[in-house]
């Protein structure tokens, strides 16, 4: 098919960095509606901030897509991120949307041999003085990019070695690589199957998405480096809509996908600034950000790129606040994701506390704080952070697990058992009392005694006929099989601990 294929590079020159940026957030989280597709245009309505959607339409010229939308934004002729949403939904379709070749021009008109004049032969003129590289680079910023196109396809004609590079170049991008375009198709089928219900069907397409994401990766090894990378991140853009309310399958594929792509780039280091825009785009995108991101990338992104992607965050940062109207919630709590990520990898535990540590941290901050100081070593201080969120959240079992832990490292016992009781108290359950058992230690059978007491207290108050269920769990743990039967008697246990109680009888009478 004739004329050239719209790139997301493309649109992202046209649109803006910022502006592409939100239109691709508006575009994965399926705002885009009553998409209309002709050869020469687009029309759609996306879902805006406002009561009504905002209509866009959007023609293709031979050089450049234009954009009309009712926003504010777009009646003052910008390419606005309603316009970026709708141009990717078009480049999502199977005919992906293709700028016309330019008209052929008209044929020079024959002049007359009669009236053809002698030219005339100009003065000589004075060679213009050498250009430095840098007002060069100044002058060919400002140029159109259709210019810089003619210009370097004229200079391609005659040095063989500019034209093989720009060829080699040309062939690593996505469209021009057949396998490419086969994955891409694939993986836009697969994720459909993301909505399977129930979950065998989801098993299936779990399958299905996961082989299509291993051949990405062989299509890396197999020196297509930049295509492989792209169709990662679109793997990525695919699923960011079905990420909620679709299970714990999607959330994994969405995870290998990132993994897949970190992997590509550790092994190929690909341009550090390039990287470091394309992650913090992604993660805006998807909204869920590995949480080693930072430390995943690092090494790909080396000083330079981890420079560029701590400006690109703090840049984001400072303009939501200037520009709250750009930005959603989640945007915000991403943007914070990442400036707690890189202040972690820079600066420690020192960096972050001075990030989160503010009078009256969430008890997410004093997480984040304390498993940076467990990386670090530094038990005392987690111990003294969790004892300080504890004053406002006295059962959290959270913060008490990790806690006791450190106290444990610490070899603080019952100060470790002291930290983990009310947790067992406001929720008894096997785990909390294997938790116990483990922190007493030698001291365990006095404890053991106070925690099966407090038990059945507890159940002999209760009208529940499933009451029993956790003492049970906890005999068979220990092994007593006979206090489990009788704890068992009258009490509605599940099918699976009447199968285990049944089984551990048969197994004690077999013996």
């Amino acid at each position: 098919m004739a004329g050239r294929l719209v790139s997301q590079g493309r649109l992202r020159e046209w649109a803006g960095h910022y502006t592409f940026n939100n239109g691709k957030a508006y575009f994965a989280k399926g705002r885009v509606e009553e998409l209309t597709v002709t050869a020469a245009g687009a029309t759609a309505t996306v879902t805006g901030r406002g009561p009504e959607p905002y209509q866009v339409r959007l023609e293709l010229t031979d050089t450049r897509m234009n954009g009309l939308c009712s926003c504010p934004q777009g009646k003052k002729g910008f390419f606005c991120k309603h316009c970026v949403a709708t141009a990717l939904a078009w480049m999502a379709q199977p005919e992906r949307p293709r700028m016309p070749d330019p008209a052929p021009e008209s044929p020079a008109p024959k002049i007359p041999a009669s009236k053809v004049r002698a030219p005339k032969i100009p003065a000589p003129k004075i060679p213009p003085p050498k250009v430095s590289d840098a007002r060069l680079r100044a002058f060919l910023s400002t140029r159109d990019v259709t210019w810089l196109v003619e210009e370097l396809i004229g200079a391609a004609g005659t040095v063989p070695a500019l034209r093989a590079r720009l060829e080699g170049a040309a062939f690593l991008e996505v469209g021009a690589v057949p396998e490419a375009e086969d994955l891409r198709r694939r993986l836009t089928e697969a994720a459909e199957g993301a909505r399977a219900d129930p979950l065998e069907e989801k098993a299936e397409w779990f399958g299905a998405f996961e082989a299509t994401l291993a051949e990405v990766a062989v299509l890396a090894t197999n020196g297509l480096v930049p295509a492989a990378i792209e169709l990662a991140e679109y793997a990525i853009d695919l699923l960011v809509p079905y990420a909620e309310g679709h299970g714990f399958l999607v959330g994994l594929a969405l995870a290998r996908a990132w993994g897949i792509h970190m992997t590509i780039c550790a092994n190929v280091h690909p341009d550090p600034v390039a990287l470091a825009d394309r992650l913090v785009d992604l993660a805006l995108v998807t909204g869920e950000p590995p949480a080693d991101m930072v430390c995943g990338y690092a090494v790909p992104l080396g000083e330079v790129g981890a420079d560029r992607l701590r400006n690109r965050v703090e840049r984001a940062w400072r303009f939501l606040r200037s520009e709250p109207d750009e930005f959603t919630e989640d945007d915000l709590a991403t943007l914070m994701r990442l400036r707690e990520q890189t202040a972690a990898h820079e600066g420690g535990s020192k960096a972050l506390i001075a990030l989160l540590g503010a009078d009256e941290p969430s008890k997410q901050d004093i997480l984040r704080i304390a498993w940076a100081l467990v990386v670090e070593r530094k038990d005392k201080k987690v111990v003294e952070w969790i004892r300080r969120g504890l004053e406002e959240r006295d059962g959290d079992a959270d913060l008490r697990d990790l806690g006791a832990r450190c106290l444990l490292r610490m070899d603080e016992r019952r100060e470790a058992v002291k930290m983990l009781w009310p947790v067992f108290i406001d929720t008894p359950s096997l785990a909390s009392y294997r938790s116990l058992a483990e922190a007493a230690g030698e001291h365990w059978p006095r404890w053991r005694g106070r925690a099966l007491d407090l038990l059945r207290d507890r159940l002999a108050g209760s009208g529940d006929r499933d009451r029993n269920a956790v003492l049970v769990e906890i005999l068979l743990w220990e092994g007593d099989i006979e206090g489990a039967r009788e704890a068992a008697e009258g009490c509605d246990l599940s099918e699976y601990l009447r199968l285990r109680l049944r089984q551990a009888r048969e197994g004690a009478a077999g013996t």
